[in-house]
């Protein structure tokens, strides 16, 4: 569960990396539901107290992003939900606001994982289990950035950090229904001839209606319904004084899939429309820390 935590007088949901680490959860919406009051709707948005999340709701490092569902979850150092009254820096929101930090390393680190869903069959009372082709491999490092005469310095070092993933997705609502589809010469007969004479002299039947059931095949996922994916996050900081640094991030998401049509996917998934995003968000900034350890 998530802790209460009060920052300058206002309360959130706050949930630290220990926490994130050993959780299932691998998005920022998932996190967020953590909070009381928090929920999904239909179209996947994030809700709190029955009101939904509208817009840019999510600050990473202090900035706005557009599209914070798929940023990369090892980057979240911490996570702050606040759900009724936020800091004035984040504007105004009836739902709330989540708002992440991300790691500051003060050693070199390099992490890589590997995820693959599998889908369980059971039939006829034997079990088997296949890759529905929905992999996603990570990659999360960062460190100072020591050379040349700074390589043993005790002075404060630039550091990097990077969080990223790609992702391979071909069934983006899995279920445990089985899925079928017409197979291939079946459908390039109904694209030669989709229609019939009624045998009545007074139109034409869908030769789509006198498909039988050996006319189809069971699939291991919906066709044409998939999408490929880069999330990123890059961040570098840089010491100017004893107590002030300068830092440049930048939130990367590059995306293409095919949406998934209900009403397509024995017949015409082909024609499932593609959507492409380019997402670029950045930021610099600069942080001063006074003497009794605000900034």
């Amino acid at each position: 569960h998530s802790a209460i935590r009060t920052d300058n007088g206002f309360e959130s949901y706050f949930i630290d990396q220990s926490l994130v680490g050993h959780l299932p959860f691998r998005d920022i919406r998932e996190l967020s539901l953590l909070t009381p009051g928090s929920f999904y709707t239909s179209n996947t948005y994030l809700g709190f107290n029955v009101v939904e999340a509208d817009g840019d709701y999510i600050f990473v490092d202090g900035m706005q992003i557009r599209s914070g569902s798929a940023f990369p979850f090892r980057a979240i150092e911490e996570m702050a939900v606040f759900t009724s009254e936020a800091p004035l820096q984040f504007g105004n929101s009836v739902a709330g606001f989540v708002v992440v930090n991300t790691p500051e390393p003060d050693s070199s680190f390099v992490n890589l994982e590997f995820l693959s869903i599998f889908r369980i069959n059971s039939r006829n009372d034997k079990m088997s289990f296949y890759a529905i082709g929905n992999d996603i491999l990570e990659i999360n490092a960062g460190g100072p950035l020591r050379f040349g005469k700074n390589s043993k310095s005790d002075k404060r070092a630039p550091s990097f950090y990077i969080a990223a993933n790609l992702s391979k997705t071909n069934e983006q609502f899995p279920s445990h229904a089985n899925s079928y589809e017409v197979n291939e010469a079946t459908l390039a007969g109904l694209e030669r001839n989709p229609l019939r004479s009624s045998g009545t002299s007074a139109g034409t039947f869908e030769n789509a209606e006198f498909v039988t059931k050996d006319q189809f095949e069971e699939t291991r996922f919906n066709s044409n319904s998939g999408s490929k994916a880069l999330n990123a996050f890059v961040k570098i900081n840089y010491p100017v004084a004893k107590k002030a640094d300068v830092s440049f991030g930048s939130y990367i998401q590059l995306d293409k899939g095919q949406v998934f049509i209900y009403e397509n996917s024995m017949f015409n998934s082909k024609e499932n429309p593609v959507i492409t995003t380019r997402n670029f968000d950045n930021y610099l900034a600069y942080s001063h820390q006074l003497a009794d350890g605000d900034e």
